[in-house]
């Protein structure tokens, strides 16, 4: 029973790993892919931790579920045979290693595949902690809405002009406070979209922002009662 509880300990702080480390990659990799080389960090290292916690989550996830007596509180998956027809090919896609491919390369997004897997861990850990689900709400809406943005913010560099004469931070910076007055329906117009690439992801950022609150909404309605 010790050894049991001992492995119930290790697969939640495994779980937890997983979603900070997924959140960190999700910001430090599409970054990188418009910016090489300028974050202060070694993306090769940290994407050899990534995977590693990856590996780690997916052999823990098929040990607990070929032994039902052990059963950690984030395990979501109710049996191998269902995690194996849906899930389990997410998370083997995740775990390369991004160093295979080229820098920059759109490939080294693919371990953002685990975001299916990410998105149940969340919502599980905030239905099974009823006690504190009105933050749960919260905390999950701030963690993909920071990813989000990120990622529009990340877009918009892609496919707009970048300042050569300005920093990456400063050309980000600009790109976020792009993305966040459009987000919001402030649009101040002192930055706009002009090719059609532009104009689509500003049609899908007022899109998905009427669609998150709508959502928002809800939930904190239903945590209410």
């Amino acid at each position: 029973m010790k050894g049991h509880s001992l492995i119930k300990y290790f697969s939640n702080l495994i779980t937890f790993l997983v979603v900070v480390f997924f959140f960190l990659f999700s910001l430090f990799v599409p970054f990188n892919q418009i910016f090489p080389n300028a974050l202060p960090i070694d993306i090769s290292f940290f994407s050899w931790v990534v995977s590693g916690i990856f590996l780690l989550d997916t052999l823990l996830k098929l040990i607990l579920l070929t032994n039902k007596k052990i059963r950690p509180i984030f395990l979501y998956e109710d049996n191998l045979l269902d995690y194996l027809k849906t899930y389990f090919i997410f998370d083997i896609v995740a775990i390369i290693p991004i160093v295979i491919f080229p820098n920059p390369s759109l490939w080294q997004l693919l371990p953002l595949i685990k975001i299916f897997s990410i998105f149940n861990k969340i919502s599980f850990a905030r239905q099974t902690l009823l006690k504190f689900a009105a933050l749960g709400v919260v905390v999950q809406f701030l963690y993909w809405f920071v990813q989000i943005t990120h990622w529009i913010s990340c877009g918009w560099l892609n496919i707009s002009s970048i300042n050569e004469n300005q920093s990456p931070i400063s050309n980000y910076v600009s790109a976020l406070y792009w993305t966040t007055t459009t987000l919001t329906t402030v649009g101040y117009g002192d930055i706009v979209p002009n090719t059609n690439f532009e104009k689509l992801l500003c049609s899908f950022c007022y899109d998905y922002w009427s669609r998150t609150l709508r959502i928002l909404n809800w939930k904190c309605c239903i945590c209410n009662y």
